[in-house]
């Protein structure tokens, strides 16, 4: 079953780790410089104006997002 959740500061390694993988996927992983560190202080806070969800299918990662508004 598909499940969608607001990311946390608990995802920031998952949203790394599948923004390295699709970079790798498009071969331009030698451009990825974030780290979950930097996740969580520019994306995660409670100030943020950057928005993430997290799918999961079956209780295991399948997608994720990134949205703001303007």
């Amino acid at each position: 079953m598909l499940v969608i959740h607001t990311a946390t500061r608990a995802d920031a390694h998952l949203l790394v780790a599948m923004i390295c993988e699709f970079a790798e996927f498009e071969r331009q992983l030698e451009h990825v410089v974030i780290t979950p560190e930097d996740l969580v202080r520019d994306g995660l806070g409670t100030s943020s104006r950057v928005h993430a969800l997290v799918a999961e299918w079956d209780g295991q990662p399948a997608g994720y997002a990134f949205y703001f508004f303007t």
